[in-house]
């Protein structure tokens, strides 16, 4: 799903060359069953590129917002976390063997 906020008037929702979705007031605007892929928001003469990787939420007024960021953020460093844990038992072991 794709929500909306603070958008002018008039919005269109593109994806290519292809006009999905035409708004005529405007405010908030949710688009759901949108398959994953880029897609453009245009309105006023400006245009928003949006990834749709999953739920999305968008204020046009201000920035994206940060919540899948950061969670792609705290997953990478508990991977790091967990393989240089590893890294540092393997040679541990390793040491001991000879």
């Amino acid at each position: 799903m794709l929500r909306v906020t603070g958008a002018p008037a008039g919005l269109e929702l593109w994806r290519g060359k292809e006009r999905l979705a035409n708004g005529t007031a405007g405010g908030e605007y949710s688009f759901r069953g949108l398959p994953r892929g880029q897609y453009s928001l245009k309105a006023d003469g400006k245009e928003w590129g949006v990834l749709m990787n999953g739920d999305v939420a968008m204020d046009l007024a201000g920035k994206v917002a940060p919540q899948g960021d950061w969670k792609r953020i705290i997953g990478i460093i508990l991977i790091l976390a967990i393989n240089i844990g590893g890294i540092t038992i393997i040679v541990r072991i390793w040491k001991k063997g000879n």
